[in-house]
């Protein structure tokens, strides 16, 4: 019955470019406004305003005549990843029972306006600036009312960006709560929010929901990217837990396919903050979640335990946000053993365990893996394909 029909007609075949079948990354900054950020703070939204424009520096106006043009351009894409990704900018705070996940402005696009505006939010309204001289002066500064100059943040740039002492204050609790602050802008952007959305200390209210309508696109990664010196506190779990599979449960329960950015405290081999201040317990829930989504963690300290310099660390979370996921969801379930996976049309073997990680999570070699839970093929190592790569997965779908 079956010899009129090509082999192929009975498998699913998903192709696409790098990082996760689909260029699209809707980012979602949530970053601490707690007064603890305040020696972070200049440092912070200086390093922003710059990573912003990196992040949304488009391909435009390169010229495409010749082989010299095509060359330019792909060492170009290698360099800048991210000018191939799609990208939709949001930003809130760690202060959830205030805000509750509301997104500071309407979500942006990642072109030159956008990112002027997502600074603008940045700085005059998510970053905590307790009290005018926690910015440095400068009197030589000239404001341009038309086009604010904030490459160097001071008292007069925020002023003439911001409005005469208009940035001054903005600070949120002590509680942070960087998980909690995910969610619930995550259920402010689904169309049926799930229950759990109206449950809790922090419960958004019916009319919450859709105030975030379109930050999250169906094709979409959806990235949230924690800014925070401290641990997390979120409502949903008691003080002292360390795993918050609470909060993977409720993500796999909105059905948006997302991994984990965090820039914050780092653990010792013992588990225990290496700079004082943050509870180790807290900063577990961070490392859970990034682990268990394929995402990422920098060290918000420098070796002194001084604060870094913020533009290294973002463009580490640029590569993130990049592409460099290396994560497909499958549109059904595959059987056992049919799996193929192709990358730049050569076929890339499975990759075999090569230990566990911190939480148990399997670490793996050269290759592909699966993860039956997340109906998800992960690329390692070598296999992981340079931006705008094709990777084709074929398989023969359960009945």
């Amino acid at each position: 019955m079956l010899s009129g029909c090509n082999r192929y007609d009975l498998f699913v075949v998903q192709v696409g470019a790098q990082g996760g079948l689909s260029n699209k990354a809707d980012v979602l900054f949530i970053v601490d406004d707690s007064d603890s950020m305040v020696e972070e703070s200049v440092s912070m939204a200086e390093n922003f305003a710059g990573f912003v424009a990196r992040l949304a520096a488009r391909d435009t106006n390169r010229p495409t005549d010749g082989l010299a043009d095509a060359a330019e351009a792909y060492i170009g894409r290698i360099q800048d990843p991210a000018a191939y990704v799609d990208l939709q900018l949001g930003l809130t705070t760690t202060d959830t029972l205030v805000r509750r996940g509301a997104l500071l402005g309407e979500p942006l696009g990642s072109d030159e306006g956008s990112a002027d505006q997502f600074v603008e939010l940045l700085l005059c309204e998510a970053t905590c600036f307790a009290d005018r001289r926690v910015a440095p002066d400068d009197d030589g500064y000239t404001c341009d009312a038309d086009d604010p100059d904030v490459s160097t943040v001071s008292r007069q740039s925020l002023d003439c960006l911001c409005g005469d002492d208009a940035w001054v204050g903005n600070c949120g609790t002590g509680n942070e709560m960087g998980l909690e602050a995910a969610y619930l802008a995550a259920c402010r952007a689904v169309d049926d929010p799930p229950d759990a959305c109206f449950e809790g200390r922090a419960a958004l209210d019916p009319s919450d929901v859709g105030t975030a309508a379109g930050f999250l696109r169906p094709d979409a990664t959806f990235i949230p990217v924690i800014v925070t010196d401290e641990g997390d506190n979120s409502v949903r779990m008691p003080n002292t837990e360390e795993l918050p599979q609470i909060y993977a449960d409720l993500f796999t329960e909105l059905g948006v396919f997302h991994s984990w950015a965090v820039v914050g405290p780092a653990l010792d081999g013992d588990f225990e903050a290496i700079c004082p201040g943050p509870t180790s317990w807290g900063v577990l829930r961070y490392e859970y979640m990034t682990q268990g989504t394929g995402g990422l963690m920098v060290d918000i300290h420098d070796a002194a335990c001084q604060p870094i310099d913020f533009g290294p660390a973002l463009d580490r979370v640029g590569e993130l946000i990049a592409g460099r996921l290396n994560a497909y969801p499958l549109d059904r379930r595959p059987v056992e053993g049919t799996l193929v996976v192709e990358v730049d049309r050569k076929v890339v073997d499975a990759a075999e365990p090569e230990g566990e990680g911190l939480f148990g999570e399997p670490k793996y070699g050269d290759g592909w893996s699966y993860d039956a839970e997340g109906n998800i093929v992960r690329l390692h190592g070598a296999a992981q394909p340079l931006p705008g790569v094709e990777v084709q997965i074929t398989y023969l779908p359960q009945l």
